[in-house]
């Protein structure tokens, strides 16, 4: 900011993102790596990515209400990176003793173009509704980090629910994709509308131990429906 005030916003992006690359990319790393398991296994790989999400909805709402108020960033932070240790000594004793993990050079083609396209398209939109929402949510609720949390794990809660149901809609309605885009895009616009209108169902007591759980309540009401959808 003293030397280059116009360069420092860019300065400051790039600096987060190669603080948060690595770690980022080894924890969304795992997903994809679980996939030739769960074919393996006859696990649909939307049910894995529907335990991924509620996990995440779990971390969440605990660090949020439980662990920063209580013991601090600091000790959260050893806390996350001590799961994940263990997990990762678990996995590593496992895959001694198992013979479904022997890796196989599994290289698949690329997606077709339109599949690719859509979950691009999917991912981008999730993510704009995301940020624009919380621009909304944060003028009722205040510009906090339990907002932002209340925010990230509703949209969780929603994804695990897709993931969850997607298979099934798939079997009984297999070209059922362009009716639930087109109920996505309504719900969307309906949300939008509803979010600039949601101090109207969180006024009263902020100090109250329900606060918290009406904030919550609210939020996931409106966005459950679209994010689902999506």
């Amino acid at each position: 900011y003293a030397q280059s005030p116009a360069l420092a916003d860019a300065t400051h992006a790039v600096g987060v993102g190669m603080l948060l690359l690595v770690p980022s990319a080894a924890m969304g790393t795992t997903l994809p790596l679980l996939a030739p398991w769960a074919r393996r296994v006859g696990t649909k790989l939307p049910t894995i990515y529907a335990f991924n999400t509620t996990g995440a909805v779990f971390g969440v709402v605990l660090v949020t209400f439980v662990a920063l108020p209580f013991v601090g960033v600091q000790a959260t932070t050893w806390i996350g990176a001590s799961l994940d240790i263990a997990v990762g000594l678990w996995a590593i004793a496992r895959s001694n003793q198992s013979e479904d993990s022997q890796v196989r050079d599994e290289r698949a083609a690329w997606p077709p173009v339109r599949a690719a396209c859509l979950a691009f398209s999917s991912g981008f939109v999730i993510f704009v509704l995301e940020v624009t929402w919380f621009r909304s949510f944060r003028a009722a609720l205040a510009a906090t980090t339990e907002t932002f949390s209340v925010l990230i794990a509703s949209f969780l809660i929603a994804l695990t629910l897709g993931a969850a149901y997607a298979p099934r809609i798939r079997a009984r309605f297999p070209h059922a994709l362009p009716i639930i885009l087109a109920l996505a895009a309504f719900a969307v616009l309906y949300t939008t509308n509803a979010a600039d209108h949601l101090d109207l169902f969180t006024t009263g007591d902020s100090a109250s131990p329900a606060a918290p759980l009406v904030r919550f309540t609210s939020v996931l009401g409106l966005v459950i429906v679209p994010v689902t959808l999506l």
